[in-house]
C-alpha cells in the first residue's frame, strides 16, 4: 500500500524544522486530524487524534525530548508517549526556571502549579520561562502555545501587558538555540494569523506562519476508504464502492474532519446508507428538508417561457438565456464542466441592461417559478453596502465585535431558507471586500459567518444586476448616456458586456471575479414601442383588478388615455417600465385617488376616464364619468 501524505501544512513545517525557531499555525486548528500510520496493505485503519496529540505524535518522531503545551486556563503540561502526565519532563522544566519561579507555592505544593492558575500574571511567567528553555536546554524542546487567540482581547490595540506576551514569544524566536543537534522551537496555535499582533510575524526572519486547511481531496479520500464499512448498510444492495466514495469526495468539499465523522453518525441514526452519498450530506447541510429543486414539475420549466413571458414584456432573447440555465439547475449540471458534483450554487445569473427593462421583475418571477411564491426572492441593494465594513452587515462581525451574535443579513436568510433566489441589485456599488467575500459563495458554494457558523448556498439562484455600460458618471457628477433606445440591439450588448468586463477586470483589477460569473450574462434590451403599448395596458388592467377588489368600482379608461399615457411613455424609453409606472402613478394614480376621495362613502358603481388634463398649478386632473 502506497504511504500516504502528511497534510500540506505538516510539510511544511517538516520543511522548515531547523531554519525557523517560531511557527504560527492558524486556520482549521480545533478540527481533528486522522493517523493513518497503522494501514496495511491488506486494512486500512484510521486513528482520530486533536492537534495536540498530533503535534506530540510529529515532534516525538522527530527527535524532540522535551515537549510542553500551554494555555491561559490550564497552564503547562508535559506529555509522555502514552498520553499520560510526563513527571520526569516536568521535573526537568522546574529544574530550568530562574530561582525566583522556582519557590515552592503555598500548601506545599511546587512551582508549576502557579503555571496551572488562569490568573494574569501567570501568562507572562510562562513566557519568561519558556524564554529560559529556549536559551538553555540540553534536550531539544518544543512549546506548544495553544488558542493563542484567547491571550488578548482586541489585537489591533494592545494593553501594555499583552504586549510584553507577545514581546516575550518574539525574544523566544530570536533566542532560541540548538539542543543535541535541534533547534528549540516555539509553536503559537491562533484561529487567524491577524489575531496576533502583525510586528511579531512581518519581517521575523526566524518565523513561519503555517495556514491549517480543511482537509483536501486525497485526505477526504483516505478517511471515507478506511471508514466506508462503518456507515449504514441496506443489505442486498449493490453499488461501485469506488464511484460511491467519489462522489462523496465531491459532495463533502469544505467539511472539517470532525465534520466527516458526523455523516457517519448520521447516516445510521437517519438510516441513510452509504450509496447515497447526495442525501447524507445535504441532510447533514440542511436538515430534514425536502428539495425544492427534486420537487419542481419538469412541466412547468417547460412552460417557463409562457409564464416568464406574461410577467416580463418584449426580453424574449432573456428569458430564453434564464430558461436554458433553469434546465441546467434541475438536471444538477450547474459547473459539471468543473466538477461532476459540484457544491456550486445551483445556478448564476448576470442581468445587465438599462433602467426599468425587467431585471428585478425576471428575479421575481423565477422565484416564483422555481418555489411557487414571490418572497422567495430575497433582494439586497448593493448600493447599502458600499461602505468599508459593511461585509460585516451582510456576512456578521467577527467575534469579539458589536453585533456578532445576529449574523448578517445574508447568511441569516439563506440558513432560513437555503431554497432561494438571491438578487444582489447593481453589484458594482458593492465595496471590494464583499467581492472577496462572493469569490468564495461563487466557487464553494458556501461561508463561514460571523458566528463560525457555515452556510451553505449549494441550493440557491443567484443573481446579480447591473447598469454598467448604459451610463457614465463624469467628473462634474453629471451622468452621460453611453447607449439608447434607437441604438441597434446588439451593439447595446457589446458596449454593456465590454463596460462589464473593463469594470472587474481593470477598474477593480479582479478578472477572478468576472471569471465566475462565466458566460451566465444576460443582456436586457431598451423597450420597444409596440411592448410599451402592452406595458401600459398591463399596469392600468392592475389599477382597475386592485379597484374592482378593494373598492368594489368597475373602472375604465376611454381609448384617448390610454393613448395619451402610451405616447408620453414612448418619449422617455430609456427610463423603461418603471418609468411607465411612474408616469401612471403622476397622471393617473394621484389625481384618481383625490378624485374617490371626494366621492366620500358614496362611491359609484362603475367610473370611466374619459380624459386627462393639467390645470394651473401643473397637477394632473381627470375628466371622469360616473
Amino acid at each position: 500500500m502506497a504511504t500516504r501524505q502528511a497534510p500540506r501544512w505538516v510539510r511544511e513545517i517538516d520543511r522548515y524544522l531547523g531554519i525557523k525557531t517560531q511557527f504560527y499555525l492558524h486556520g482549521n486548528v480545533h478540527d481533528c486530524l486522522f493517523d493513518f500510520s497503522g494501514s496495511s496493505a491488506s486494512q486500512t485503519s484510521v486513528r482520530k487524534l486533536t492537534l495536540r496529540e498530533y503535534l506530540l505524535q510529529f515532534f516525538k518522531a522527530r527527535g524532540y525530548e522535551m515537549i510542553g503545551f500551554y494555555d491561559a486556563l490550564d497552564g503547562f503540561s508535559f506529555i509522555d508517549n502514552y498520553g499520560a502526565p510526563d513527571a520526569e519532563m516536568q521535573k526537568l522544566f522546574l529544574s530550568m526556571l530562574p530561582k525566583e519561579e522556582a519557590v515552592p507555592a503555598a500548601g506545599g505544593r511546587d512551582s508549576l502549579q502557579r503555571f496551572r492558575q488562569p490568573a494574569s500574571g501567570c501568562v507572562h511567567s510562562a513566557i519568561a520561562a519558556t524564554r529560559t528553555l529556549m536559551q538553555n536546554n540540553e534536550k531539544p524542546a518544543v512549546i506548544i502555545f495553544e488558542r493563542a487567540s484567547r491571550l488578548l482581547a482586541n489585537p489591533p490595540n494592545l494593553s501594555d501587558h499583552e504586549n510584553l506576551y507577545f514581546l516575550g514569544l518574539l525574544k523566544c524566536a530570536l533566542e532560541a538555540t540548538s539542543a543535541a543537534g535541534k533547534m528549540n522551537l516555539t509553536v503559537i496555535a491562533c484561529d487567524k494569523l491577524n489575531d496576533l499582533p502583525a510586528w511579531l510575524y512581518l519581517n521575523n526572519p526566524l518565523g513561519r506562519s503555517v495556514h491549517i486547511d480543511f482537509p483536501d481531496e486525497e485526505e477526504r479520500q483516505s478517511f471515507l476508504a478506511a471508514t466506508a464499512r462503518l456507515f449504514h448498510q441496506e443489505p442486498g444492495v449493490e453499488f461501485n464502492l469506488q464511484e460511491t466514495l467519489n462522489a462523496f469526495v465531491d459532495f463533502t468539499q469544505g467539511l472539517s474532519n470532525v465534520e466527516l465523522m458526523s455523516l457517519r453518525t448520521l447516516s445510521h441514526r437517519e438510516k441513510l446508507p452509504l450509496h447515497k452519498p447526495r442525501e447524507i450530506v445535504e441532510r447533514y447541510k440542511f436538515g430534514k428538508i425536502e428539495s425544492k429543486w427534486q420537487k419542481l414539475d419538469p412541466a412547468r420549466l417547460n412552460d417557463a417561457l409562457k409564464i416568464l413571458g406574461e410577467r416580463v414584456l418584449g426580453q424574449e432573447e432573456a428569458i430564453n438565456a434564464v430558461t436554458d440555465i433553469l434546465k441546467r439547475a434541475k438536471l444538477g449540471l450547474s459547473g459539471i464542466q468543473h466538477s461532476a458534483r459540484s457544491n456550486k450554487p445551483k445556478g448564476i445569473l448576470f442581468f445587465a441592461g438599462p433602467t426599468g427593462v425587467g431585471k428585478t421583475e425576471m428575479a421575481k418571477g423565477l422565484a416564483e417559478l422555481l418555489f411557487h411564491e414571490e418572497r422567495a426572492c430575497i433582494r439586497f441593494d448593493m448600493s447599502e453596502y458600499s461602505q468599508q465594513h459593511s461585509d460585516q452587515k451582510l456576512l456578521g462581525a467577527p467575534p469579539g465585535y458589536v453585533g456578532y451574535e445576529e449574523g448578517g443579513q445574508l447568511t441569516n436568510k439563506v440558513k432560513e431558507n437555503p431554497f432561494c433566489v438571491l438578487l444582489f441589485d447593481e453589484i458594482e456599488k458593492a465595496d471590494r471586500n464583499i467581492l472577496d467575500k462572493f469569490l468564495q459563495i461563487l466557487e464553494d458554494g458556501r461561508m463561514t459567518d460571523g458566528k463560525g457558523e457555515t452556510v451553505y448556498f449549494s441550493e440557491t439562484l443567484i443573481i446579480f444586476t447591473s447598469n454598467l455600460g448604459t451610463v457614465e458618471e463624469l467628473p462634474s457628477g453629471e451622468r452621460k448616456a453611453l447607449t439608447n433606445p434607437e441604438m441597434n440591439p446588439a451593439e447595446v450588448k457589446r458596449k454593456i458586456l465590454a463596460a462589464i468586463e473593463n469594470h472587474f477586470k481593470y477598474e477593480l483589477g479582479r478578472p477572478e471575479i468576472f471569471n465566475r460569473f462565466g458566460n451566465n450574462f444576460v443582456v436586457f434590451n431598451y423597450i420597444k414601442p409596440e411592448v410599451m403599448v402592452q406595458i401600459i395596458e398591463k399596469i392600468l388592467g392592475q389599477i382597475m383588478k386592485d379597484a374592482r377588489e378593494r373598492l368594489h368600482l368597475e373602472l375604465d379608461f376611454a381609448p384617448a388615455v390610454t393613448k395619451s399615457l402610451h405616447d408620453n411613455a414612448v418619449q422617455n424609453l430609456e427610463m423603461g417600465g418603471r418609468g411607465a409606472g411612474n408616469l401612471i402613478e403622476t397622471v393617473v394614480v394621484n389625481p384618481l385617488a383625490r378624485r374617490l376621495f371626494d366621492f366620500g362613502q358614496e362611491l359609484p358603481k362603475r367610473l370611466t376616464i374619459t380624459a386627462v388634463h393639467q390645470n394651473e398649478r401643473g397637477q394632473y386632473e381627470l375628466e371622469c364619468r360616473a
